[in-house]
């Protein structure tokens, strides 16, 4: 039985769906999903519940995804220094230019407390040092046969443990006043968190991200960390500047997380695709634009009634009439050879 198109096309997008989806999961090296720490994301590895966190806590939390959003943030007279936090989650797109480095500074000297994440993705590291340039703190990364998954011992400036869920780390580069580990360090002087006195400010340094994730952010270690950096804030400024492609920002903003939404779009494409293939005309059916003819189905209809009094015409002329009207001419033209005949 001879399916119709849209049936067809149908099939042909569920098996693109499932064999799309399936490639995507084999091929993914990180099984905990997009990794981009935004505070609009509820995968393991977002922000989102640290968001609605210190939302609940009663601190006003401001997401700035623009320059202009983030200077008229932290700008605005509202907003002392003194008493914000400032959050920056490793770059997802693009580093720091140095006019942001400069702005971020000279926030960091007038007292505000600034949060930065590093992230066990070498791109994302490269795109975080500018920030921490002169500071005597970089990242860094376990290498590749360490566990991911540890709980770290605090050192004396944190009195808690800390459970990181990735190999990034913070190395201490400079043996100066101001700068001190918040873990014990590891073989290579590593440690999970850091933090360095900059004029009348703080800069924290998160060796991963994961500390403040969604998946991370459950654990009750993880949950004393945050309430020690807000503590004695009020504001907190997530700056995700460096998430989204600065080509276009509405289309970056508006990115599907993760791959099953964009399996999903592409099959919908393919669908929509094939659908109006299946209008396209046949092959042997010829359309007659003098006649007016708009659709296949119409020619079709056409040419079946043409052929259909084609074939009426000829029953005309079938055998039986032709006997009937021979022995009708021959039985009319007997008498007068009779007549003739007659003696």
């Amino acid at each position: 039985m001879k399916m119709p198109p849209l049936v067809l096309a149908l099939i042909a997008a569920t098996l693109v769906l499932l064999v799309g989806t399936a490639l995507v999961q084999a091929t993914t090296k990180d099984p905990r999903g997009t990794p981009v720490a935004s505070a609009d994301n509820g995968s393991p590895r977002g922000l989102l519940l640290l968001r609605l966190a210190l939302h609940a806590s009663g601190v006003a939390v401001v997401v700035v995804d623009t320059t202009e959003a983030f200077d008229a943030a932290v700008d605005s007279a509202a907003i002392d220094p003194r008493r914000t936090v400032i959050v920056v989650p490793p770059p997802e797109q693009s580093a720091f230019s140095s006019a942001e480095v400069a702005h971020l500074q000279s926030l960091l000297k007038a007292g505000a407390r600034v949060v930065v994440g590093c992230d066990g993705n070498a791109n994302r590291r490269k795109r975080v040092a500018p920030l921490l340039s002169g500071t005597g703190l970089v990242c860094g990364s376990l290498d590749e046969g360490a566990k991911a998954v540890d709980s770290v011992d605090a050192d004396v400036a944190f009195a808690r443990r800390f459970t990181v869920l990735d190999r990034g780390r913070v190395s201490l580069i400079e043996d100066r006043a101001g700068l001190l580990p918040w873990s014990i360090a590891d073989d290579s002087d590593r440690v999970v968190v850091a933090s360095a006195v900059i004029g009348g400010g703080e800069l924290v340094v998160l060796g991963s991200m994961s500390l403040l994730a969604n998946d991370g952010l459950q654990r009750d270690d993880n949950a004393a960390l945050l309430r020690r950096l807000r503590e004695g804030r009020d504001v907190v400024v997530i700056d995700e500047r460096h998430h989204h492609s600065r080509l276009d920002a509405v289309v970056a903003r508006a990115r599907l997380q993760g791959p099953g939404p964009v399996t999903a779009a592409v099959c919908l494409a393919l669908l929509l695709v094939l659908s109006l293939l299946a209008w396209l005309p046949r092959k042997g059916v010829l359309l007659d634009d003098d006649l007016g003819v708009a659709a296949p189905g119409v020619a079709a209809r056409v040419d079946g009634l043409a052929a259909l009094i084609a074939r009426t015409s000829s029953s005309s002329l079938s055998p039986a009439s032709s006997s009937s009207s021979s022995s009708s001419s021959s039985s009319s033209s007997s008498p007068n050879r009779s007549a003739g005949d007659a003696p």
